[in-house]
């Protein structure tokens, strides 16, 4: 198992297939982008048409990419809906447009930033 931060801004495509091909699998972490990406409006938009929260749909997205998603929530509503994402499926066009907001942002620690 390898646990990485991932969620729309931050898809880490290369790391994704090596460990699926090495039969690895990825715990997404921080997948709500420490819950910055619940007001974002294409993740809104995009939820609205499963008719589904904007969590929701980042854990499903991530379950869709063959990652574990571990959101963090104190509130147990939020925690009993976060489990509630096996009754709906992203299309692929609404995963494309999820996937396409990649920007490499890291909202954790960015291992990169500290090789030198």
């Amino acid at each position: 198992m390898n646990q990485i931060e991932c969620h729309p801004l931050l898809v880490q495509d290369s790391l994704l297939q090596y460990c699926q091909s090495k039969n690895i699998v990825v715990e997404a972490y921080s997948p709500l982008g420490q819950s910055k990406l619940i007001n974002d409006k294409t993740v809104n938009k995009i939820a609205s048409n499963y008719s589904v929260t904007s969590a929701q749909l980042l854990i499903r997205w991530g379950l869709q990419r063959g990652m574990v998603s571990l959101p963090k929530s104190k509130n147990p509503k939020r925690i009993a809906a976060n489990f509630d994402v096996d009754s709906f499926e992203i299309s692929a066009d609404d995963m494309k447009a999820l996937t396409a907001m990649n920007t490499d942002h890291h909202y954790s620690w960015d291992p990169y930033k500290h090789l030198d």
